[in-house]
C-alpha cells in the first residue's frame, strides 16, 4: 500500500530486474528508476519518498503485505495487535497463534509454515537491516510489563470479566495468551465448567490458577496503578 507504486509500475519493476523480492523495494535509487517508462525525475523522487514513508508503517501493514496464505487485513491487525513485533509471530508456535482472537488453527498453521521458512525469515532479516519498521507501537510498553515471559491459557468461564478481556488483560502486562496448553504455558486459569485444558495443564504440571487466584496476583502487580482493574 505504497502512494504511486500501482500494478503497472510494480510490473515494470519487475520486468526491469530492479526488484526481485520484496526488500528490492527498499533499495531502489532514483537513477535506476528514471529508466522506466514514463518516470522522470520528479516522478522517482515523489516514490523514494513514499517507499520511505511505508518503512514506519504499522506493523498490521507489513503483515498484510507479507502474503502470507490466509492473512489478510484483518487477520494481520488481530495479530499486530496481540504480538509486540513480527519476531514474536514468527517464534510462536500453532497452538499460541491459533488463541489469538480471530485466529483459527487453519490460519495458525498457515502463519506457522510461512515463518518456518529460511528464505522467509531471511527476507525479515533484510527488511529490518533496510529501517523497515518491524514492532509494534506498544512494543516497548508490552516487553517490559511484569508478566514479561509468561504465557497464560484460560478454560471456563469468568464472573469479574469475559476471557477475552482476561486475554487482553495479561497481553497488556507483557504476557502471551494462548488457546491451547503446551510446555510454554505458564499458568492455566481455571474458571466455571472448565474443558478439557485443565485436565491437559494438571497432567503437564503447569500451574493451575482459579479466578480469585488470578485475579490476586494481577492486583498485586497493578496495585500501584491508578484505577485497578477493569472489572466490568
Amino acid at each position: 500500500d505504497i502512494r504511486g507504486l500501482g500494478d503497472r509500475l510494480a510490473a515494470q519493476l519487475v520486468k526491469s530486474g530492479l526488484v526481485k523480492k520484496f526488500s528490492d523495494l527498499y533499495s531502489l535509487r532514483s537513477e535506476t528508476l528514471m529508466n522506466l517508462e514514463r518516470m522522470g525525475e520528479k516522478s522517482a523522487e515523489k516514490l523514494l519518498g513514499a517507499i520511505e514513508r511505508s518503512k514506519s508503517r504499522p506493523l498490521r501493514f507489513l503483515l498484510t503485505a507479507l502474503g502470507i496464505r490466509e492473512v489478510g487485513s484483518g487477520v494481520a491487525a488481530d495479530l499486530a495487535s496481540h504480538f509486540s513485533s513480527i519476531d514474536d509471530i514468527a517464534s510462536a508456535d500453532a497452538d499460541e497463534l491459533a488463541g489469538v482472537p480471530g485466529v483459527g488453527p487453519v490460519i495458525a498453521r498457515s502463519v506457522e509454515a510461512f515463518f518456518a521458512e529460511e528464505h522467509n525469515r531471511h527476507m525479515i532479516d533484510e527488511l529490518k537491516s533496510l529501517g523497515v519498521r518491524t514492532e509494534n507501537s506498544t512494543a516497548s510498553a508490552r516487553a517490559d510489563g511484569p508478566l514479561k515471559g509468561k504465557t497464560f491459557v484460560f478454560t471456563g468461564e469468568l464472573t469479574r470479566m469475559s476471557r477475552s478481556a482476561a486475554q487482553e488483560l495479561v497481553t497488556s502486562l507483557g504476557a502471551k495468551a494462548v488457546g491451547s496448553v503446551s510446555k510454554k504455558t505458564s499458568f492455566a486459569v481455571v474458571g466455571d465448567a472448565p474443558g478439557g485444558k485443565a485436565d491437559k495443564a494438571r497432567a503437564a504440571g503447569v500451574p493451575l490458577l482459579s479466578e480469585e487466584e488470578f485475579f490476586t496476583m494481577i492486583e498485586s502487580l497493578t496495585q500501584n496503578s491508578a484505577g485497578g482493574i477493569n472489572r466490568a
